[in-house]
């Protein structure tokens, strides 16, 4: 991240970028790394809010309320502010290169851009984020190469290039901000029976379509994981008989990326495991 930021400053500092960062709990080394990583940002000035020791899930609190008020929380000091910002990247917690935010960037005409999650081993590398992430087909994206169902995905999967998707998530994403600050979008869950009951993350694509937004890809040379073990292993990892691998982002490869074309429409229907909404 701190790479990251360094490449976007500039000679008047770093009033372009702005870190906001909630972190639940505080069992483990987390609050100490991340008020370090605050001090770092303060002393080169890095405008920054970094919340630790904040609320966990009470027990019987839907799964998805939580998520959805703990992303805003994340999220607030957007909502509040007057700067014009471009984009926001969103990261879960997970292992990435500044290079491959650079990448998700540089795909200027995309609304939502989202890179690849995985977990498991070398040798069994499973993709991950499988409930939300949903193909062109209306269907949701599968744990096994080439992990998408409609043909000019996958084909465009195969060659590395960057493909257009219905919903993504995927551990790692850039999504424009006007839409959150302009129109007013916000992670929610579903508002009632006649709305699709699902994830927080997959309804924020939905809104971004409804608001007038919806062309999102998924660049497959993004890549992250959970785990550090994870991330190397996905280095060496192979997928199908084409011995197809997920090559790692060169932060400095490709500076110009090819715009996803043509874009097609989405479908009306979204099909989950067991139904269609």
């Amino acid at each position: 991240m701190f790479k990251f930021i360094l490449l976007y400053g500039n000679d008047e500092g770093f009033e372009n970028v702005f870190v906001s960062l909630y972190s639940s709990g505080d069992g483990d080394c987390t609050v100490l790394t991340l008020e370090a990583f605050k001090e770092l940002l303060d002393a080169i000035g890095v405008p920054n809010v970094i919340k630790t020791r904040q609320r966990k899930r009470i027990p019987g609190t839907a799964h998805i309320d939580f998520l959805q008020s703990i992303r805003n929380a994340a999220m607030e000091p957007l909502y509040l502010s007057d700067t014009p910002y471009d984009e926001v990247v969103f990261l879960s917690d997970a292992f990435f290169c500044a290079g491959d935010i650079v990448r998700l960037l540089r795909h200027t005409e995309a609304s939502i851009k989202c890179g690849l999650d995985f977990d498991g081993t070398t040798n069994a590398m499973k993709f991950r984020d499988t409930w939300v992430a949903h193909d062109m087909s209306g269907r949701m994206f599968t744990q096994e190469f080439p992990f998408v169902h409609d043909v000019v995905s996958s084909h465009a999967l195969n060659g590395g290039a960057p493909f257009q998707v219905l919903c993504c998530w995927n551990g790692l994403l850039t999504l424009r901000a006007t839409v959150f600050i302009d129109l007013g979008a916000r992670f929610r869950r579903s508002l009632n029976d006649t709305e699709c009951h699902a994830a927080e993350t997959e309804i924020i694509c939905h809104d971004f379509a409804a608001l007038g937004y919806p062309k999102m890809l998924v660049d497959p040379q993004v890549t992250v994981t959970y785990t550090n073990a994870e991330y190397f292993a996905l280095s060496n990892s192979r997928f199908d008989a084409h011995s197809y691998s997920l090559r790692r982002t060169d932060l400095f490869a490709n500076k110009s990326i090819d715009t996803l074309k043509p874009w097609g429409n989405r479908p009306a229907t979204v099909l989950r495991r067991d139904s269609a909404c």
